[in-house]
């Protein structure tokens, strides 16, 4: 995935496939997936998605992928956006359509790595509305032992409204102490559904580590709402999540350490590097489950569910949506398997 932000919910999408025969054109209601934002971390430049470092350096000598990862050094009392806080907002739009949002990037934290006393966290993303308007929309926040939504107006079904952290919490231990795991390179991938309207409470809040989903997630989220106006005109910061974060460490200079970071993406499908499949029981291209991430339950638009072994991971297939026929799905089979094919040769 390349390119910087773009525009999110495009009218018409068309998918052709240069196999001397065969050109699919979707319909308006399908509109096939998008990377909103990609950066991977081995330059900065103008022509980059990340134009300037704070605190950071790019360091080829531990990275992912490619050349270089963004080294990050946290000192235990400090606070302010590091990273690469002036990477491009992207905007996202409406925040009640019922759509999914991923957010993926790759972590390896420093095995001496040290949260502060109190109640450490780290801001590791931003949801705000255009012009800046309050109420933002929400933040995303980790600390020792988990990961969540919060500084928001949200809610979950009837229990009122919470703000820091919100109910869309998912517990995961950050810390490299008890977990050494995450003190070697893992894959992160936030994904939130959107509620489907300003007054719905069906938005969803889920988090994968190396494909794999943490507990079941969190159901029934409102994240806006019509009285706070904040429904409307979101625009995701500095890119995307983790890619600027902004600790609070609440510690002295002997407490934090250095995190690398890399290989970042932002879409509005399943997006991992590593994995098509979560364990999900389906086989096949999916033609009436899932248009969310896999296994998540949730009512199909006829996306290939990415809890499937036909949906190659970083393919052109990845963005394939088919509102089809029995016909038209069987087009889509008939793609993955010439590309399965191509791959095997």
């Amino acid at each position: 995935m390349g390119g910087n932000g773009s525009y999110r919910g495009l009218s018409r999408t068309a998918l052709a496939f240069a196999a001397g025969f065969v050109s699919v054109s979707l319909s308006p209601s399908t509109a096939a997936g998008a990377t909103l934002f990609s950066w991977n971390a081995d330059s900065v430049s103008p022509s980059s998605s990340c134009t300037a470092l704070n605190s950071a350096t790019l360091d080829g000598l531990e990275r992912h992928d490619g050349t270089n990862s963004m080294k990050v050094t946290i000192p235990g009392n400090a606070q302010g956006a590091f990273g690469c806080p002036g990477a491009p907002p992207v905007l996202v739009g409406s925040g009640s359509d019922g759509g999914w949002l991923y957010f993926r990037w790759w972590m390896k934290m420093g095995s001496n790595f040290t949260w502060g006393g109190g109640s450490p966290k780290m801001q590791v993303g931003e949801m705000k509305r255009q012009g800046d308007l309050t109420p933002i929309a929400f933040q995303l926040w980790i600390d020792p032992l988990r990961i969540y939504v919060g500084t928001c107006k949200c809610q979950q079904g009837d229990a009122g409204v919470h703000d820091d952290p919100s109910a869309a919490v998912v517990y995961y231990d950050f810390d490299p102490k008890p977990n050494p795991a995450v003190a070697n390179w893992q894959e992160y991938i936030v994904g939130l559904r959107m509620q489907s309207g300003v007054d719905k409470s069906d938005g969803e809040f889920h988090l994968w580590v190396n494909g794999v989903q943490e507990g079941t997630g969190v159901k029934g989220m409102s994240y806006c709402n019509a009285d706070a106006g904040n429904c409307v005109g979101w625009v995701q910061v500095a890119g995307s999540m983790m890619v600027s974060p902004s600790p609070q460490l609440g510690g002295d200079a002997s407490s934090g350490g250095t995190i690398w970071l890399d290989d970042f993406s932002f879409d509005d499908v399943w997006n991992s590097s590593i994995s098509a499949v979560d364990g999900g029981e389906d086989a096949g291209l999916d033609a009436g489950a899932d248009s969310g991430p896999p296994d998540s339950g949730t009512a199909d638009s006829g996306t290939p569910d990415p809890g499937t072994a036909d949906y190659p991971a970083n393919s052109s297939y990845r963005a394939l949506s088919c509102g089809c026929s029995q016909a038209g799905s069987g087009v889509a089979l008939l793609l993955a398997l010439l590309f399965r094919l191509r791959r095997r040769r």
